[in-house]
């Protein structure tokens, strides 16, 4: 195996299998550079924190063409005097933004209709229901014995930086009527914030919200 000998050079000079590249269980790519270059022209080498270029000027991208940030920067001493090596570490997102987005926001809606017995007074529009109580008697007379009730479930996926793990922050806005977060023209009292997934990763920690819609509008349960 040749023996890779590091010389005083001005210029940066990649390490033999670098750059490199690593998708991890979460399917995010992290991309290293390692080089080595004279200690006296470290600084010029050095791409600023949150740069989307490397040593060399070009754009650090992944495989799916996301362009990539520069979040870590290490400089070590070289096997010999006046030599520097340097590693950069670039992910998709700068870790100091104090929000960041999950991949591509992912968002959802699932749509379900359920049979409700015709005399059952969830069906009534003042208890949250569909149908007025003229409806219902119409259908009482056209021989129904049961109505539909659909239901909506929207749900979005954002992610925070700087979220701390407290019971405030975990049940924070639950059942409450709102605007949910990413969707446009949405009349706030017709949806209700009804769960949230929250998970752990490295750098942020991701939050999934689930709403759901009612026609004829939600009372809020909590201020």
């Amino acid at each position: 195996m040749a023996k890779t000998v590091l010389g005083a050079t001005t210029s940066p000079v990649s390490f033999p299998g670098y750059p490199q590249q690593e998708n991890d269980e979460a399917g995010y790519w992290k991309h290293t550079e390692r080089y080595w270059i004279a200690t006296g022209s470290v600084s010029g080498s050095l791409p600023a924190r949150h740069a989307t270029t490397n040593q060399t000027g070009a754009t650090v991208t992944d495989p799916d063409s996301n362009t990539l940030y520069c979040v870590t920067r290490t400089i070590s001493a070289g096997p010999a005097p006046g030599i520097s090596i340097v590693e950069l570490v670039y992910t998709r997102y700068p870790t100091s933004y104090s929000r960041k987005k999950a991949e591509d926001n992912p968002r959802t809606v699932s749509l379900r209709s359920q049979e409700i017995p015709i005399d059952d007074e969830r069906l009534l529009t003042a208890n949250g229901g569909p149908f007025s109580t003229a409806q219902i008697a119409d259908a009482v007379k056209a021989g129904y014995k049961s109505l539909p009730v659909y239901s909506v479930e929207y749900t979005y996926t954002d992610g925070d930086a700087n979220f701390t793990w407290s019971q405030a922050n975990i049940i924070a806005s639950l059942q409450v009527t709102g605007t949910p977060t990413g969707m446009s023209s949405a009349t706030a009292s017709k949806w209700r914030l009804t769960g949230r997934e929250i998970s752990e990763r490295e750098d942020l920690t991701v939050i999934t919200s689930h709403w759901e819609y009612m026609p004829s509008g939600f009372v809020p349960i909590l201020a």
